[in-house]
């Protein structure tokens, strides 16, 4: 079975029928999942910019709340964001740091203009994510993504924990009333509690 095959069609369908509201719910969702990576890529590199990270969280939040980011905080948010996601050709192996600070360019941009591909690319990156740590585990010196790599990294935990977290993520956020703050914040406490993918 080619799960990514799957999971991209099931994304993809359901972003297209997010809300913006509930769409916003599940950028936020992310971006706290993923912020960790940033955070600990800063701490190693001392490059980045964590403020500006935490700032788009804060930023999703008053969206959910009803409270709409000014267009100029939004634009100048977005563009430390973007100046300090790292590419892997400056740090190599910043790949999980990248990733996340994409993340976090989409979902500034989703509550800038609604698109629902937003969303979408957002959940293509959780995938992403964990397929590379899981190619890593296996592959750690490299090599050719051979078919048999190819399955071994859809088989791999990893990839099926993240797999199955996100559906129950989708499943929660499909059920919550448009604008119920309490019940996103229960959302929030309980999906992000669980990281992409955890540092050890």
């Amino acid at each position: 079975m080619n799960h990514y095959r799957l999971y991209d069609s099931t994304i993809k369908e359901w972003t297209a029928n997010l809300s913006p509201w509930h769409a916003a719910l599940y950028a936020l969702g992310v971006c706290q999942r993923s912020a960790p990576l940033y955070f600990e890529f800063v701490a190693k590199e001392k490059w980045g910019d964590m403020e500006a990270f935490k700032t788009s969280h804060q930023m999703l939040e008053d969206y959910l709340a009803g409270i709409v980011p000014g267009a100029v905080d939004l634009a100048e948010c977005k563009a430390r964001v973007e100046k300090f996601t790292p590419g892997t050709e400056e740090f190599p192996g910043s790949d999980h740091a990248c990733d996340a600070g994409l993340v976090h360019i989409y979902s500034l941009s989703l509550i800038e203009e609604f698109n629902a591909e937003h969303a979408y690319y957002i959940a293509r990156y959780c995938y992403e994510l964990v397929d590379s740590a899981a190619y890593m585990l296996i592959q750690p010196k490299g090599g050719d993504l051979t078919a048999d790599i190819e399955e071994q990294i859809e088989n791999h935990p990893l990839v099926q924990a993240e797999l199955s977290w996100q559906s129950k993520g989708r499943q929660m956020i499909s059920e919550f009333p448009k604008h119920d703050v309490t019940l996103a914040k229960r959302f929030l406490d309980f999906w992000t509690a669980e990281p992409i993918i955890r540092i050890i």
